[in-house]
C-alpha cells in the first residue's frame, strides 16, 4: 500500500497540493483542505485524500495558534462549538468508508462551490452578539456533518466567524483552535473506521513538510499582496477547483 506513495506522480500530487494547501493558509489564515483536497482527488481516491491531508491540519494549525497567540482566549469563548464539531466529526468520519466515492466527490466538489458563493458574500452581514451561543451548536453539527462527507469542516466555522466581524488576528487563531480540536477527533476516527490506513499516516505525516514550507512563504507574500485582489483570486481558484471535482464525480 505504501508502495502507491512512492511512486514519482504520487509524490509530485501530493508535493503539489501541500505546498500549495500551506500557501493558502498561510496567506490567508484558512483553505488548506479547500486548496490540496481537489489537487489530491487526480491522484488518490476521496477517502485517501482526506486521510493524507489530516496531520498536516493538525500540525499546521498548531503553528498557526502558537504563532499568532491568544488561543486560551478562543478555547473559552468557543467551547460549545469546539465540543460539538468534534463530537459529531468523530462519528461521521465513517461515512468516509460507508458511502460511494462517486457521492463523496460530487458532494465535496458542490460543498466547495457553495463555500466559495458564501465566503463571497459572508462578509457583509453581522450576527447579534446574543445569538452567538446557540447558533455555534448549530454551526458545530453543520461542520461535523460536511466534514464527514467532504472533510471540508472547516467553511461553516469561516461564515460563523466573519459574521461576528472579529479581528484579523483573532479570526486566524480562533480558525487555528476549532480546527486543531475538530482536526484531532476526526483523524481518530478516520484510523477507527478505517478509512486511514497506516501506510496513509507515514504519507500523511511526510506530507507535513511541503505543508509547512508553503505556509511559511504565504506567510512572507501575504505583506505584500492587494488582500482584495488575493481574495479574488483564491476564491476564483477556488471555485474552478470545485467544478473539477463535480465534472470528476459526473
Amino acid at each position: 500500500m505504501l508502495a502507491q506513495f512512492a511512486e514519482p506522480s504520487a509524490i509530485l500530487i501530493i508535493i503539489l497540493a501541500f505546498l500549495g494547501g500551506g500557501l493558502v493558509k498561510g496567506l490567508s489564515g484558512i483553505g488548506m483542505p479547500l486548496a490540496a483536497l481537489p489537487i489530491l482527488s487526480f491522484g488518490f481516491s476521496v477517502p485517501q485524500s482526506v486521510a493524507l491531508i489530516s496531520i498536516p491540519i493538525i500540525v499546521t494549525n498548531i503553528r498557526q495558534a502558537l504563532k499568532n497567540g491568544g488561543a486560551w482566549n478562543v478555547v473559552k469563548r468557543f467551547w460549545r462549538l469546539q465540543i460539538v464539531v468534534a463530537i459529531t466529526l468523530a462519528f461521521s468520519s465513517r461515512w468516509m468508508v460507508t458511502l460511494d466515492e462517486t457521492l463523496l466527490l460530487l458532494t465535496a466538489g458542490g460543498a466547495l462551490v457553495i463555500s466559495v458563493f458564501f465566503m463571497s458574500i459572508g462578509g457583509k452581514y453581522q450576527l447579534p452578539a446574543r445569538h452567538e451561543r446557540w447558533v455555534s451548536i448549530f454551526v458545530g453539527v453543520a461542520a461535523g456533518v460536511l466534514g464527514g462527507v467532504s472533510s471540508l469542516f472547516g467553511m461553516p466555522v469561516v461564515l460563523f466567524l466573519a459574521s461576528l466581524k472579529v479581528s484579523k488576528d483573532e479570526f486566524i487563531t480562533a480558525i487555528a483552535v476549532i480546527y486543531l480540536f475538530a482536526a484531532v477527533p476526526y483523524a481518530v476516527g478516520l484510523v477507527y473506521h478505517g478509512a486511514m490506513l497506516p501506510a496513509d499516516v507515514v504519507a500523511s505525516s511526510l506530507s507535513v513538510i511541503p505543508a509547512l514550507l508553503g505556509l511559511e512563504v504565504g506567510r512572507r507574500l501575504i505583506r505584500n499582496v492587494n488582500d482584495v485582489v488575493f481574495r479574488r483570486i483564491l476564491l476564483s481558484i477556488l471555485f474552478l477547483m470545485g467544478i473539477s471535482m463535480i465534472l470528476r464525480g459526473i
